[in-house]
Formats: structure tokens, C-alpha cells, sequence
């Protein structure tokens, strides 16, 4: 069994490997864009699509967790302190982290591990059946709540099979002594798993389907897979599929070179592709922006009430007023959010105007309107891609809202008698003014303006709530604003404030991050219907024209199959939140 994310991984290799033979071919020998393409890709393989570290005790069983999920057998392991650095091991395009022992006598481990810790994207604290210890309970704790990781760690516990009785009662068991140890914070906000790595091992070397139940191990496969979706991290393979996307376009370009002035339209697409995707990139970095002021905004309110704990005696009052502060600071955020949109669209519409108003596409729709005067009836599929192509860029055009200059439309509309016998031509300036994207436009409009609150989604009351009863249970127990009666109370009341103020910065963090999950998931929506309807639109344009080709046309033929599984992983990733 593996993981979702390195079956994804996977699949994008064989893309990325049938991408360099295509460009290694005769046809692109004298090219530059094999060497340009691995270069881009090897950079990304570089980063890895998704970075899970493997950190903890140095006894919990790390490199052999690791060595049981990546099926090798030659990783050094040892019941001593067998990891001494990070070691990264590729698979699929996911990169899963061995670490060093955290907290032991060896500063320079605890360096080197939390360096990997603060560049990783998910967490995997393992345990042993001894569960926490001083020393260990302290280090989970350092990472989860004050370095503040908790939203990306998981807890597992490995060596079940080292202490006898029976699995379940054991781990009810292990369940209940975690809940004791961790409180006053909440076991069920970590993902928890229980496993035997070492079991795993021998049971799939030995083939012994049995041994492999037992070991867990599969549950724990499962638990990474429904992290990583949760978290999202698949979406970045986003990014690099429409790299792959990119170079595809430009193969196509040269292939349809030698098949007249089909060259012609498979630039023009090119450039509307170009167009769009520069739009996604510009529309991402300005929400990206407002987002990172949104999520400082509000965890910087949380360290300011925070550092009121033991001074104002109005803080729960302040607590629940901060409620509207951050409704604020969102209609803020969704209001630039809006106006970003609003951006990208009017500038959507600018760049492919100037595509439709360009020497290319007069190229193209002279040559396609002279051909359909003058084709011959034993030529009918060449007529079919030609009126379909004159009506893809109709639709385009109609969607996005395009006036396009009077001579390209006359052109169109008039010249091509046999086409336009048949109901076709490109829509004049005045017909499209009610166009779909224009409609689309106003619709997201209303769908992210005001009517966009992300705080209801995350029931920010009840977030709040927690925020007060943390103060409250301090205030009532620690009597922080009377004089206290001995050194011992006082050391005691100091220690409860510290936790208090550290409990309340976490939850104001949740808030922010919860936040700008929304506003992600809001953005994912707005591509969709935005910049997706027209890219879709673009790309089956060039997708029937590919095949038409391919018929003819070994490397279009290659084009084509890469195209249709590079479509197909984009947009099972892109099924997946942001």
C-alpha cells in the first residue's frame, strides 16, 4: 500500500519522462527546450511536492517507520543514536525526512532537526509504547504549542508488538495516558496512530499477510493519506504540471509547423494560454498578499490580549470584543479579495483582446477564410476543424467579452460564404456585451463581496469562547489580581499565566490559519469559474486540433497522449483544497 500523494508522484514522473523523450526526438534535436525543461523540473524535484519529517525520541523507530514506507532495506538502524543528520529520501516526488533524536545531550542534533522540522510541510512525532516521559512530553509540547506546529503534526506510536496483551485494550490504554499527560490540551486536535514498523517489515518481506495486519501499519498509510488531503498539499503539484502543460504547447507549435498554417493557430492558442495562466499567477500573488496581512493582523491580536493576562482586569471583556476586530479585519481582506478579482478580470479581457487584434490571428483567419472559399467537397473533415476552430475562437471571444476590431470581424462574418452559409463568424463588439464572463464576473462578485464571511465557517464565537474560558479558569484559580500568601502560590500563579498567555496565542494562531484556509478554498472556487471556464475553452481548442494532426502526424500523436494524462492528473490534484 502507498500513499495518495506518491501515486501522484508517480504518475507525474512517467509524464515528466515521457515529456523528455518527446523533446530528446529528431524533431526538437537542435532545440533547447529538453535541457530548459528538465532544468525547471529538477528545480521543483529539488523542493519535492510534499516534505513529511519523521521526528521524536531517538529510540521511537524512525529510520525503520521509514524504511518500512519506502520499502528499503539498506537505511542504518540501530537501538543506539543511529541518525546523526537529515537524510532525505526522494519517492515520487514526495521527500520523507529521518531526523535526529530531539532533547538528547547533542545540541547539534536538536539544531539539525528543527532546521528540517521548519522546512517540512507535515510532522510525524513518533513514540514508543512508553509513550511520553518528562523529557519527551516537554519536547512534544515545545514543538505542538510553542513553536506552534500543532496544525501539521500527527502522533504515532510504534513497537506495539514490544509489550504483550491484547492491541485494542492496549491502545485504549495508550489513548487514556496520552489524554492525561497532554492536558489541559486536547488529544483529539492531533491525528493519532498506532503501529508495529518492524512488524511491517517482516511481514511483507516474508510475505505474511497476517504479520502485516497486525503490524498497523496499513492505518497508518491511510492516516498520512487523509492528512496530506486535509492539509492540501497536493495542490502544489499545481505548479508543475502546468510547466509541463507549457512545453506541450510549445512541441505542439512545432509540430503543427510542417501542416501549413495550422502553425499559426496553434500559436495563437499558445498565446491565450499564456495570457491566462499569467493571470492565475498575478490573481494568486495579490491574494496571497492580503492573506499574509490578514493572518498577521490577527495573531498579533492574539499576542496583545495575551500580554494582558494578570494585568487588565477587562480582558474577557476585550476577549469577546475581539470578535468584531477580526470581522473587521475579514470584510477588510474580502473587500481587497474582491477587488483582486475584479483586477484580474479586467485584465483577462485586455490581454486576450489583444490576442484576438493581433497580425496572428489576422494570419490565421485569412487562411482559414480563403480555404473555406475555395475547399474542395472531397476535403469535408478539413472544412469540419476549420469551422470548428473559427467557432472555438467565437466562443472565446463571446466569453470573455472581447470587441473585436471591425475588419477582423467583417473578415469572419462576411468573407467565408461557406461558413457563414452554415451559421458561423466571430460576434461583433455589440453582440457580446451580455457575454458569459461578463455574467460570470458579476456573479463571483456577489459570491465574494459581502456575502463572503469566512469567519462563519469556523464559528469564531466558539473559538473565542475557548480564548475567554482559558482566562477565566486562570483568573479563578491562580487569584492573580490579589496579594498572594507564599512564594509557592506565586511561582504557581507565574506558571499558569505563562500557559494561560501560550494557550491563548495558540488559539488566536487556529483563527488566522482557519482564515486564510477559507479564503483558499474561495480562491480555488473563483480560478475555477473564472480562469478555468476560458482555459478549458482554449485547451479543447487545441486538443481537437492536436488530433486532428495526430492522424497524420507521429510526434502530434505523442503530444496528444501526454496532453490528455497530464489534463487528467491536473485535475484530480486540482480536485483537492488549496
Amino acid at each position: 500500500m502507498t500513499l495518495n500523494a506518491a501515486v501522484y508522484g508517480k504518475k507525474f514522473d512517467q509524464i515528466c519522462d515521457a515529456v523528455i523523450n518527446l523533446l530528446g526526438s529528431t524533431e526538437f534535436h537542435n532545440s533547447e527546450y529538453k535541457d530548459k525543461f528538465i532544468k525547471e523540473i529538477n528545480a521543483f524535484k529539488e523542493r519535492g511536492f510534499l516534505t513529511v519529517a519523521f521526528v521524536g525520541e531517538y529510540s521511537a523507530g524512525k529510520s525503520t517507520i521509514i524504511s518500512a514506507l519506502i520499502n528499503r532495506r539498506d537505511l542504518k538502524i540501530s537501538a543506539d543514536i543511529a541518525t546523526d543528520s537529515t537524510t532525505e529520501y526522494p519517492w515520487h516526488g514526495i521527500k520523507v525526512i529521518d531526523t535526529p533524536g530531539l532533547w538528547t545531550e547533542r545540541k547539534d542534533h536538536d539544531a539539525i532537526t528543527l532546521d528540517a522540522i521548519s522546512r517540512a510541510d507535515l510532522l510525524v512525532y513518533c513514540l514508543t509504547y512508553s509513550l511520553f516521559d518528562t523529557t519527551t512530553l516537554d519536547s512534544f509540547q515545545r514543538l505542538a504549542f510553542v513553536l506552534n506546529y500543532q496544525t501539521k503534526m500527527m502522533l504515532l506510536v510504534n513497537k506495539m508488538s514490544a509489550e504483550a496483551g491484547d492491541d485494542e485494550e492496549k491502545i485504549q490504554s495508550y489513548t487514556a495516558s496520552l489524554k492525561d499527560s497532554l492536558s489541559p490540551y486536547q488529544l483529539e486536535n492531533f491525528p493519532i496512530f498506532f503501529c508495529d514498523a518492524r512488524d511491517y517489515i517482516e511481514g511483507t518481506d516474508n510475505k505474511d499477510p497476517e504479520l502485516i495486519e497486525l503490524s498497523r501499519f496499513n492505518k497508518l498509510i491511510e492516516g498520512l493519506n487523509q492528512f496530506v488531503a486535509e492539509k492540501g498539499a497536493l495542490a502544489r503539484l499545481d505548479t508543475p504540471l502546468r510547466i509541463v502543460l507549457c512545453y506541450l504547447d510549445q512541441a505542439s507549435d512545432i509540430a503543427a509547423r510542417s501542416d501549413s498554417e495550422d502553425g499559426a493557430f496553434a500559436q495563437l492558442l499558445s498565446n491565450m494560454t499564456k495570457s491566462t495562466e499569467k493571470n492565475r499567477q498575478v490573481l494568486r500573488g495579490a491574494v496571497d498578499g492580503l492573506l499574509l496581512e490578514l493572518e498577521q493582523q490577527v495573531s498579533k491580536l492574539g499576542r496583545t490580549l495575551a500580554q494582558q493576562i494578570g494585568i487588565s482586569e477587562s480582558l474577557e471583556i476585550d476577549l469577546k470584543k475581539s470578535e468584531l476586530t477580526i470581522q473587521e479585519y475579514c470584510q477588510q481582506a474580502s473587500k481587497a479579495f474582491q477587488e483582486a478579482i475584479e483586477n484580474s478580470a479586467k485584465s483577462i479581457k485586455e490581454d486576450l483582446g489583444k490576442d484576438f487584434n493581433s497580425s496572428l490571428m489576422d494570419t490565421y483567419v485569412n487562411y482559414a477564410t480563403a480555404k473555406l472559399n475555395h475547399i474542395d467537397v472531397s476535403q469535408p473533415d478539413v472544412a469540419v476543424g476549420l469551422k470548428r476552430n473559427l467557432d472555438s475562437l467565437k466562443g472565446i471571444a463571446s466569453n470573455v467579452g472581447i470587441p473585436i476590431k471591425e475588419a477582423l470581424s467583417h473578415t469572419i462574418t462576411g468573407s467565408a460564404s461557406n461558413y457563414a452559409s452554415a451559421g458561423g463568424g466571430l460576434a461583433k463588439a455589440t453582440q457580446v456585451s451580455g457575454s458569459a464572463l461578463h455574467s460570470v464576473v458579476y456573479s463571483t462578485g456577489k459570491m465574494v463581496g459581502y456575502s463572503f464571511k469566512p469567519w462563519q465557517a469556523i464559528n469564531l464565537a466558539k473559538n473565542i469562547g475557548n480564548a475567554v474560558a482559558v482566562v477565566g479558569v486562570v483568573l479563578s484559580i491562580a487569584s492573580i489580581f490579589m496579594d498572594v500568601a507564599s512564594e509557592v502560590e506565586e511561582v504557581n500563579n507565574e506558571k499558569k499565566v505563562s500557559e494561560a498567555k501560550r494557550d491563548l496565542i495558540n488559539e488566536y494562531e487556529n483563527i488566522a490559519q482557519s482564515l486564510v484556509k477559507n479564503f483558499r478554498d474561495e480562491l480555488q472556487a473563483v480560478e475555477k469559474e473564472r480562469i478555468g471556464q476560458v482555459e478549458t475553452m482554449i485547451s479543447n481548442t487545441r486538443i481537437k486540433q492536436e488530433e486532428d494532426l495526430a492522424v497524420s502526424n507521429g510526434t502530434m500523436g505523442k503530444i496528444v497522449a501526454i496532453r490528455k494524462s497530464s489534463n487528467e492528473l491536473l485535475s484530480d490534484i486540482s480536485s483537492q483544497k488549496i
